[in-house]
C-alpha cells in the first residue's frame, strides 16, 4: 500500500541552516539526527524526471529500500506523491518494477532502470506543532546543499509555521533528485563520465 506524502522545501544557504538548527532546537528540542544515502534509478532518457517521479534505493540505519516516488500533484507549492517502498538485499545495477507486486499504476513504465549515483543526506528532524520539519544537508556529485522540509496534512499549515517562524519560502527549482541529475548532466558536460 503506498503512503501518501505532502512536503513543502525551502532552500536555505550554510549560514541559514545552522541559525535555523540552533533556532529550532532551543524551540522542539534535540532533533533526531541520522544520515541517509539515496542511490538514484532513471531511463538513459531521464523518463521519471520528465514525469516528476522518482526511483531510488534508499540506505538508512542498516536497511535498504526501493522506493518509487509517484508525483500526484502541487498545493501551494506543497508537492504531493505516493511513495511505493520495498525491502532490497543489496543495492542493484538496475531496477525492474513488478507493477502489479508493488500496486503501482498502469502509467508507470516498469524500466529498466539504470543506477546513476548517489546523495547522502545528513537530517535532523524536528516534531513541530504536529509537522515534521527535517533539515538537509546533503553531498552530492561535489556539490553541497541545505533545504529546510516540512511534511504537513497541507500547505497551508506549513505556510504558516515559516511565516510564523520568520522563514522566507524560496522553493528550489529541483527536488533532491532533480539537483542531483543537473549536477550529473554538467559533471558529464564537463567530460566527466
Amino acid at each position: 500500500m503506498p503512503e501518501a506524502e505532502r512536503e513543502l522545501k525551502t532552500m536555505l544557504c550554510e549560514a541559514e541552516f545552522f541559525a535555523l538548527c540552533r533556532r529550532l532546537t532551543a524551540l522542539f528540542g534535540e532533533p533526531a539526527a541520522y544520515g541517509q544515502t539515496n542511490h538514484y534509478f532513471d531511463t538513459e532518457d531521464f523518463l521519471l524526471l520528465g514525469r516528476g517521479d522518482s526511483l531510488r534505493a534508499r540506505q538508512k540505519g542498516g536497511a535498504l529500500r526501493a522506493e518509487y516516488k509517484l508525483f500526484a500533484g502541487m498545493e501551494r507549492g506543497a508537492r504531493d506523491s505516493l511513495e511505493f517502498s520495498w525491502p532490497l538485499g543489496e543495492l542493484p545495477e538496475e531496477i525492474i518494477l513488478n507493477r502489479g507486486a508493488l500496486g503501482l499504476p498502469q502509467g508507470v513504465f516498469p524500466g529498466p532502470y539504470r543506477l546513476l549515483g548517489a546523495l547522502h543526506t545528513f537530517r535532523r528532524d524536528f516534531a513541530a506543532k504536529g509537522l515534521l520539519l527535517s533539515l538537509d544537508e546533503s553531498h552530492y556529485l561535489g556539490q553541497t546543499d541545505f533545504e529546510l522540509e516540512i511534511e504537513s496534512p497541507s500547505a497551508d499549515a506549513a505556510l504558516t509555521l515559516l511565516g510564523t517562524l520568520g522563514i522566507p519560502y524560496l522553493p528550489p527549482n529541483a527536488g533532491k533528485y532533480g539537483r542531483f541529475l543537473a549536477a550529473l548532466r554538467a559533471a558529464r558536460g564537463s567530460g566527466a563520465r
